[in-house]
């Protein structure tokens, strides 16, 4: 089982690979920046390198990921964390 999970790419990254997007913005991504029936993730211009919204189209195998992912029940409706608080970290370069 270990080795089988070393073998697969992270959520998050594979999340920011699918929809070409940033590290850190797909790390923080919450589910109130999500809309489903739209298939759009906006990003706020305060998460955004250029400080620019930003919004990204889902494709099928986009959401086919946010669907796989734990969900935790949290105040900031972070996607991707490891205890519900903080958004997940330990990424290297």
């Amino acid at each position: 089982m270990e080795a089988e999970a070393l073998q697969k790419p992270s959520v998050p990254r594979t999340a920011g690979t699918r929809a070409a997007t940033r590290r850190e913005e797909v790390r923080c991504m919450t589910k109130f920046e999500i809309d489903r029936d739209a298939r759009l993730w906006t990003i706020a211009a305060k998460r955004t390198k250029n400080s620019t919204e930003h919004t990204i189209y889902l494709a099928d195998a986009t959401l086919a990921v946010l669907d796989s992912v734990p969900k935790f029940k949290n105040k900031n409706g972070l996607l991707f964390s490891t205890n519900g608080e903080t958004a997940c970290s330990g990424f290297s370069r």
